[in-house]
C-alpha cells in the first residue's frame, strides 16, 4: 500500500526524479578549464581508501553526515526541475557532507601514502578536453575533474591490462542526464587523439550505462549465460548520434570491468546490509555476473560478510532525510530510475535496445 501510494505521488515526476540515478553535476561558473590544473588529481577521503583498497568499503560507523546548509539544488543539472517532489529527493540525496573519525582517516592516509602517484593524460589530450569540449562542470562530491581522475585512477592501478584512458572519457560522449561535453561533430577529432580499440570503449560507455540502470543488458547477459563462450558481438547505437556500434565478447567483457570501476564512485557511504540502493544493488549484480563467469579482470573485491548495518550517522538528523529514505522503498526507486533513463533516452532520439550475436547460430539474435 506504501509503495502504490509513493507511486501514485511520485510517477507523474519519474523523469524528472532521477532517484539516485546518476551523480549531480553542478555547473561551474567558468566556461574552459586549464589544462594543467586539469592534469592535478584531488582525492576526497573515500576515493583515497577505494585506490588504497582495490575495492569500495562500507563506512558505517566510521562518517558522520552533517547537514550542508549552503547546498544549492540551482548550481546542479537539476536546476530546471520544477516538481516540488522531484526537488525535495534530489536535495536531500546531495545536501550532506561527512566527517570521518580519526583513526578511520589515518588509517585510510597511511594505505593512500603507499598508493602510485597521479599520472595525468597527455597534453594534447587535455588540452582538447579543456578548449573545445564543456567539461567545466562539477560531480556532486567536487569538480567533474575529481571524478574522472578517480576513475582513470583505479583503473590505471587496479586494471592495467586496459587503457586509463577510457575512464578519464568515459562521459565526453554523454551523461545519463543528456549533457554532452563534446558535440557530436568533433568525434574524429578525438579520434585522431586516441586509438581505435579505446574510442570503441569511450563510445560505448554512455550506452552500456544506460542499458545497465535501465535494467535491459545485464538480464540479457544471463539470460545467455550458458552460451556466452559462443558470443561473437553486441550491437548497439551510441547515445549521442544515434549511430550503430558494436563490441566483439572480448571487448563487451572490457567494457563491463570498466562500468564495474566507474560503479564504485557512487555507491552509499554505508549500512550495506540494510541499503540496497540503486547503484549498490547494480554493482553487486555486475559483480557477482564477472565473478560467475571468469571475466573480471580488473582488482574490485568485495565481501558480503563486511557489510554493516546502517547507523544515523549515515544521513543528518533531520525529519526530511527520514521521511525520504522511509518514503520511497529501493524497489520503487529502481522502477522510475530505469524509467527516466528510458526517457532521457528517447528525448534525444537515441534508440535503447541491443542485440547479441552468437557463433553457434548465426541467425539467433538476441533483442531486448
Amino acid at each position: 500500500a506504501q509503495a502504490a501510494f509513493t507511486a501514485s505521488l511520485l510517477l507523474p515526476f519519474a523523469p524528472l526524479t532521477a532517484l539516485l540515478l546518476l551523480p549531480a553535476y553542478r555547473l561551474a561558473m567558468c566556461a574552459t578549464l586549464d589544462p594543467a590544473q586539469m592534469a592535478v588529481a584531488h582525492h576526497d577521503t573515500r576515493r583515497k581508501q577505494a585506490l588504497a583498497l582495490g575495492q569500495p568499503a562500507d563506512n558505517a560507523g566510521v562518517v558522520t553526515a552533517e547537514l550542508n546548509q549552503s547546498f544549492d539544488l540551482d548550481l546542479t543539472i537539476f536546476k530546471n526541475v520544477r516538481s516540488r517532489v522531484s526537488r525535495l529527493y534530489q536535495r536531500t540525496k546531495l545536501d550532506m557532507t561527512f566527517t570521518w573519525e580519526e583513526e578511520a582517516l589515518r588509517q585510510i592516509e597511511e594505505a593512500y601514502a603507499n598508493v602510485p602517484q597521479h599520472v595525468s593524460a597527455d597534453e594534447p589530450l587535455l588540452r582538447f578536453m579543456a578548449t573545445e569540449c564543456d567539461f567545466a562542470i562539477e560531480h556532486a562530491d567536487g569538480n567533474f575533474m575529481d571524478h574522472l581522475n578517480f576513475c582513470q585512477d583505479y583503473a590505471t592501478i587496479h586494471y592495467p591490462e586496459a587503457s586509463a584512458r577510457v575512464q578519464l572519457l568515459h562521459s565526453i560522449l554523454g551523461v545519463g542526464t543528456n549533457l554532452f561535453p563534446m558535440p557530436a561533430e568533433k568525434l574524429p577529432t578525438l579520434a585522431s587523439l586516441i586509438s581505435a580499440d579505446e574510442l570503441a570503449q569511450i563510445q560505448a560507455f554512455p550506452t552500456v550505462l544506460r542499458l545497465i540502470l535501465s535494467g535491459l543488458l545485464l538480464p540479457l547477459i544471463e539470460e545467455n549465460e550458458a552460451r556466452l563462450e559462443t558470443l561473437t558481438a553486441v550491437n548497439m547505437r551510441r547515445v549521442i548520434d544515434n549511430e550503430r556500434i558494436h563490441l566483439s565478447a572480448e571487448e563487451l567483457w572490457q567494457q563491463l570491468n570498466h562500468q564495474l570501476i566507474h560503479l564504485i564512485d557512487f555507491l552509499p557511504m554505508g549500512g550495506w546490509q540494510d541499503d540496497q540502493s540503486y547503484f549498490l544493488t547494480h554493482f553487486l549484480r555486475l559483480f557477482a555476473l564477472l565473478t560467475r563467469t571468469n571475466k573480471l579482470k580488473a582488482r574490485v573485491a568485495y565481501d558480503a560478510g563486511s557489510n554493516r548495518a546502517a547507523t544515523s550517522g549515515l544521513e543528518p538528523y533531520t525529519y526530511r532525510h527520514w521521511m525520504i529514505r522511509k518514503l520511497i522503498p529501493a524497489s520503487l526507486a529502481e522502477h522510475l530510475a530505469a524509467r527516466a533513463i528510458r526517457k532521457f533516452s528517447a528525448e534525444v532520439g537515441h534508440d535503447l535496445d541491443v542485440e547479441m550475436r552468437f557463433a553457434d547460430a548465426p541467425s539467433d539474435v538476441i533483442r531486448t
